[in-house]
């Protein structure tokens, strides 16, 4: 599992690094994006944009109280992007098959991540610059997330 990680030049499998002086922090948001009986990856992009933005930003204003919250969300910049629970169940609820739930949460998750990581990283690294602990990671190097797991880039184009 370490050769498809995010962060193995830190030596870890998870998504938020921790290590002794330093606790991983992140907030998650996402409402539901259905419009005419479909779930509405563009809208679900436009928002993420914001919201990825705007945790950016607040990593910087953030009140920790405790000093080593503080330094690993100003050495990794760790962005956690989330579907709302309450969001995800309103969407399930309005595709009542609940067949095509698995397949439609992970074609969320996966544009999600996939829109994250080859959209807008870029946009803040070439804005704010690369984080501290950047050089190392297997993004450094080219090689994305998506890279690691061969897998290939979808965005969705609305569902079912």
């Amino acid at each position: 599992m370490e050769a498809k990680s995010n962060q193995k030049n830190l030596g870890t499998e998870i998504i938020e690094y921790s290590s002794p002086e330093e606790t991983a922090v992140c907030i998650l948001a996402l409402p539901s994006f259905i419009t005419n009986w479909k779930y509405a990856f563009d809208k679900l992009h436009g928002v993420t944009k914001v919201v990825a933005n705007n945790f950016n930003r607040i990593i910087n204003i953030n009140f920790y109280p405790i000093p080593w919250a503080c330094r690993p969300n100003m050495r990794h910049r760790p962005i956690g992007i989330g579907v709302h629970v309450q969001g995800l169940g309103d969407t399930f609820m309005a595709f009542a098959r609940p067949f095509i739930h698995l397949r439609l949460a992970y074609s969320i998750f996966r544009s999600l991540k996939l829109f994250i990581i080859v959209c807008f990283k870029p946009v803040l690294a070439a804005r704010d610059g690369t984080y501290k602990t950047y050089e190392g990671r297997p993004a450094s190097q080219g090689q994305l997330e998506y890279n690691l797991w061969n897998v290939t880039p979808t965005y969705g184009t609305g569902f079912p």
